[in-house]
């Protein structure tokens, strides 16, 4: 087979492993074996849902393996494939348990930051940050806490932005296809194989998780996916792989980070950063009568202007990288401004 091909099979084993875990659960919960999502004062959905569909999410990463492996070119990309999925398998199997047995998120973040820090410890972690157009800054002994820091973070935002039917599987869709896209234009279409792989398997989850619903991701696939984006953007900032700035990677995931940056700090300053709320951008703009289908459609055109503005970047003139980095500003703010002002007119009109 040729590497074409070997990518190919990637993303064709991906999503059929994404069809075929949410029908197992699906099948599970039709027998009461699953956990069920009711709705509550912090969620969107208004029937109840089962969740834990995106274990073929994890599958997929698993069987990525032995696809990914023949095409790596060097020995480094290969191991790096290796490395992403350990530090992202203990975190689907946590959120696995949790999708069943909830689970204390301080437990569950000291499960991450130990995973998080064997994995960057091992080799998956930056020394240096290129930071275009302004330079490149050597970590030093910060390479380790910067990498945990941001393998965490990375893996949290994409588990709280799972919260509207068919969003994350649909905005994380495009964001493995550019990862991928960056991989193989990088030469390191291993990396590329296990972007794709997971690419795959979540367009197959979409088919049960489309509005309305069926079947919700849950913390396993949602906390894997994270997982394996991040670890995915720290393995391809590597010299000695892809070389791939950590800024590029940031602006790719961009939509996602400042949503759920903005909600975090935002909540933070006012004492209530643990308790659940609704107050991400998404959920703030569906409350204040966007149709689902509209705020879907706004983060799927950011998604996708943020792999454009990736890939415009990484090879771009400082001028050219500062207008695009004002650009993804103007963008993010403008979503600001909208939320306010539809959540002005919700509460002056009675909606």
């Amino acid at each position: 087979m040729t590497g074409v091909a070997w990518l190919i099979a990637a993303a064709a084993v991906g999503l059929a492993a994404g069809i075929g875990g949410a029908r197992w659960m699906l099948a599970r919960a039709r027998r009461g074996r699953v956990r069920i999502d009711f709705p509550d004062p912090r969620r969107l959905h208004r029937v109840p849902t089962p969740r834990g569909g995106g274990i073929g999410i994890i599958v997929a990463g698993l069987l990525a393996v032995p696809l990914a492996l023949p095409v790596a070119e060097r020995a480094e990309p290969g191991m790096l494939v290796v490395l992403v999925l350990a530090w992202g398998l203990p975190l689907g199997a946590l959120g696995v348990v949790d999708d069943h047995r909830e689970l204390a998120p301080r437990f569950k973040l000291a499960v991450q930051l130990v995973a998080a820090t064997v994995a960057a410890a091992l080799g998956l972690r930056v020394p240096e940050l290129a930071l275009p157009p302004l330079g490149t800054i050597a970590l030093g002994p910060l390479a380790l806490p910067f990498s945990v820091l941001w393998l965490v973070w990375m893996a949290n935002v994409f588990n709280f932005m799972d919260g509207m039917d068919a969003l994350a599987a649909e905005c994380g869709a495009l964001f493995a296809a550019g990862l991928a896209a960056l991989a193989v234009s990088g030469g390191a279409p291993a990396l590329g194989a296990l972007a794709l792989a997971v690419g795959g398997a979540l367009l197959g989850f979409l088919r049960y998780n489309a509005a309305p619903a069926r079947i919700f991701m849950g913390d396993g696939g949602s906390l894997f996916t994270g997982a394996v984006l991040g670890g995915l953007g720290l393995a391809l900032a590597r010299t000695d792989v892809a070389g791939v700035p950590p800024v590029v990677t940031a602006l790719l995931l961009g939509s996602f980070v400042f949503d759920a940056t903005f909600t975090v700090v935002r909540r933070a300053l006012r004492g209530q950063a643990l308790r659940p709320h609704r107050t991400h951008f998404y959920q703030r703009l569906a409350l204040a009568g966007w149709p689902h289908h509209r705020v879907r459609a706004l983060y799927v055109g950011l998604s996708a202007g943020g792999v454009a503005a990736a890939f415009g970047f990484w090879h771009a003139s400082a001028a050219v990288q500062a207008a695009i980095l004002l650009a993804a500003a103007v963008a993010l703010g403008a979503v600001v401004v909208v939320t306010r002002r539809c959540e002005r007119d919700a509460r002056r009109f009675g909606g």
